[in-house]
């Protein structure tokens, strides 16, 4: 019985953690593309990048060659929009949005200085990253949320126009249960086994 309880403990807590297995990639490769970079102006595999507005939105896609650029798997990547540059290290770009939620593992990214990320939930901030490495021209980077709830918004701070994003990594899994919900169900895995056990040990004794 020992081993049984055992076994149910375990598939209970590999069941609550077994999310962001089957991560899903946007490696913007797919984008219909002519030379040179273009705004979003439609939805991309279920995301929406800025505004879709073409004179305000701050996300353009490209397969140009860049000597500040070099996308993790080539040749598209997403890049913000210099003109919206002011000077600052962090600065919001325009939200990447889902309608449905999703949670985001993290991306690639190139360029100079620093990015962090602000992840939202119906409007609410869940999770502000820790700041990246320090960004470089030639080495993609994999800059990680450091999260693992679901999510519909994901705000990405960094210097304008000054860094390319690629392989944008989320999957949309029901997320990683708080600490107390996790232990509610090993504790009602312990109760289940506790009961089997008296039956069996009544029934045992009955016999």
């Amino acid at each position: 019985m020992a081993h049984t309880f055992r076994k149910i403990v375990a598939s209970a807590a590999l069941a609550a953690l077994s999310v962001g297995a089957h991560a899903s990639v946007l490696t913007f490769e797919d984008v219909p593309l002519t030379t040179g970079p273009h705004f979003f102006l439609a939805n991309f595999h279920g995301f929406k990048f800025g505004t879709n507005v073409l004179a305000t939105t701050a996300w353009f896609y490209t397969d140009e060659v860049s000597a500040f650029y070099t996308p993790k798997s080539p040749s598209h990547y997403i890049a913000t929009d210099f003109s919206l540059y002011t000077g600052a290290q962090f600065e919001a770009t325009q939200s990447i949005t889902s309608v449905t939620a999703f949670i985001f593992d993290g991306a690639w990214f190139t360029g100079q200085d620093k990015i962090r990320y602000q992840l939202y939930k119906s409007g609410l901030l869940v999770h502000t990253s820790t700041d990246s490495h320090s960004l470089t021209d030639t080495t993609p980077q994999f800059v990680n949320s450091g999260y693992t709830g679901l999510v519909d918004e994901v705000v990405i701070f960094g210097t304008q126009g000054y860094y390319a994003l690629d392989d944008f990594t989320y999957n949309t899994g029901t997320g990683v249960p708080e600490p107390t919900s996790l232990a509610l169900v090993l504790l009602a895995c312990a109760v289940g086994a506790g009961a089997a056990r008296r039956r069996s040990t009544a029934d045992t004794a009955a016999a």
